[in-house]
């Protein structure tokens, strides 16, 4: 997810965690959590972990 945040659109995963990562794409809101990603890097004195999985959580985003 933190990935797709920095505006990566391309991702290399095995065969196995494709599900998983599917299912997380397609409920995630890319605009959205791009918009959020530069403040978040920007103040580190929360670890990003736990910072994307409130949002995730806070958005509906299926997190295997």
């Amino acid at each position: 997810m933190a990935l797709i945040g920095l505006g990566i659109d391309r991702l290399s995963i095995t065969p196995a965690a494709v599900g998983p990562i599917k299912a997380m794409v397609r409920s995630l809101d890319r605009g959205a959590l791009i918009d959020v990603m530069t403040p978040w890097l920007a103040d580190p004195r929360a670890p990003l972990r736990d910072v994307l999985t409130g949002w995730a959580s806070e958005h509906s985003v299926e997190l295997a």
